[in-house]
């Protein structure tokens, strides 16, 4: 009897600064942070001490990278 096992190749993990097209916007990831206004304004989101992530508009007003750029 012989038993043969195959696998596909690991699936490459999204990390903070990949870029995706998405309906001919170009988006970008970075981890979320607390908005204005509210209490701990500006620190970094976090889920069972794993970092949350959200994919925004590249260049856009919630892209922290491009703010950086541009100063």
């Amino acid at each position: 009897m012989r038993i043969h096992i195959s696998h596909a190749s690991d699936r490459k993990k999204p990390a903070a600064g990949d870029e995706k097209v998405v309906k001919g916007v170009t988006m970008i990831r970075q981890q979320r942070r607390v908005p204005p206004g509210m209490p701990h304004a500006g620190a970094y989101i976090v889920s069972g001490s794993r970092p949350c992530w959200e994919w925004v508009v590249k260049g856009g007003e919630d892209d922290r990278a491009a703010g950086r750029a541009r100063q």
